[in-house]
C-alpha cells in the first residue's frame, strides 16, 4: 500500500491500474515493501478509478516475475533487520482479471479486512518481545549490585517494572478482545484501534524502560537492549501511526 507520497492516507494512491484487454496495467511505485526482496507473490493497491471514492481503488496479487516488476534494492534500516524492506516498482505491468482480489474498486474494504488482523496477530510478537525484556530486567535488578544494594532493593527501579508490566498485561488483553470480536464477526474496529495503539506504545515504552534499567550496559550490542528499542521504535509508526489509531478509535467513538 504505502508509497513515496502515501502512507496513512490510502485514498491518495498515485500507483494507476490502467483496464486493457484481458486484466490491468500497473504504474507506479510502492516504498517500504515488507519482505521485499525476498517475496516471490506481491499482495498491492492501484488506483482504478479515481473519481470513486471509496472504490477508486483495487488490489491485486503480482507474481515476482511479472514482466514490468522491479524489485529494489534492500533498504538500509536501523531496525527490524530480520524483515527485509525495499521499493517495488510496476512500469505497464499486465496483471490478468484473475489476479484481482475481490472486485474492481474493492480495495479499500480488502486492504481495511487485511489491517484487521495485521494490527492484532502481528503485534503479538511485541508481546513476546516485552515479556523477554521484562525477563532480562528482572535477572538483571537481582543480580547487579549498586552501593551495596541490589538494584532490585531500590523502589524506583521495581516501580519501573511494575509499569512495565502492566503495560504488556493491558495490551495483551486488548489484543485477545480484538481477536475474539474477529472470531466472533463482529465489528472489531474499535478493539483492533484500541490494541495496536496499546500494544506498539508499551513496546516502546518497554524497550526504554529496559535501556534505562541497563544504564550504560543498554548500548552494548551483547546484551540485546538496543536491538530490542531499534526494533520497537517503528511499532508505533507502521500499520497505521499511533495519531490515525487514535483518530480511529475517536471516529468509533462517534466523534
Amino acid at each position: 500500500m504505502t508509497e513515496p507520497d502515501a502512507g496513512s492516507d490510502i485514498s491518495r494512491l498515485a500507483t494507476t491500474a490502467t483496464e486493457v484487454d484481458g486484466g490491468y496495467l500497473l504504474d507506479g511505485v510502492k516504498s517500504f515493501v515488507s519482505n521485499g526482496p525476498d517475496a516471490g507473490l506481491y499482495v498491492t493497491y492501484a488506483t482504478t478509478d479515481p473519481d470513486a471514492g471509496w472504490f477508486a481503488a483495487t488490489a491485486f496479487a503480482v507474481d515476482r516475475d511479472t514482466p514490468g516488476l522491479e524489485v529494489g534494492e534492500p533498504l538500509e534500516k536501523a531496525g527490524l533487520t530480520a524483515c527485509r524492506a525495499s521499493e517495488v516498482r510496476f512500469s505497464r505491468c499486465f496483471v490478468p482479471d484473475d489476479r484481482v482480489l475481490g472486485s474492481p474498486g474493492q480495495g479499500q474494504l480488502v486492504f481495511r479486512t487485511s489491517m484487521r488482523w495485521e494490527r492484532s496477530c502481528l503485534f503479538a510478537l511485541y508481546l513476546g518481545q516485552q515479556e523477554r525484556l521484562i525477563r532480562q530486567c528482572l535477572r538483571h535488578v537481582r543480580q547487579r549490585d549498586r552501593s551495596g544494594r541490589r538494584l532490585a532493593d531500590h523502589q524506583p527501579v521495581t516501580d519501573r517494572l511494575a509499569d512495565m508490566r502492566l503495560r504488556l498485561e493491558s495490551g495483551r488483553l486488548l489484543l485477545y478482545r480484538a481477536c475474539a470480536e474477529i472470531d466472533a464477526d463482529r465489528d472489531p474496529g474499535l478493539w483492533v484501534a484500541l490494541a495496536k495503539l496499546a500494544v506498539s506504545e508499551a513496546a516502546l515504552a518497554t524497550a526504554l524502560d529496559a535501556s534505562r534499567i541497563f544504564g550504560g550496559r543498554a548500548f552494548l550490542a551483547e546484551y540485546g537492549i538496543e536491538e530490542a528499542l531499534r526494533d520497537a521504535a517503528p511499532a508505533t509508526t507502521f500499520s497505521g501511526t499511533s495519531d490515525i489509531q487514535r483518530q480511529l478509535i475517536a471516529g468509533e467513538m462517534g466523534l
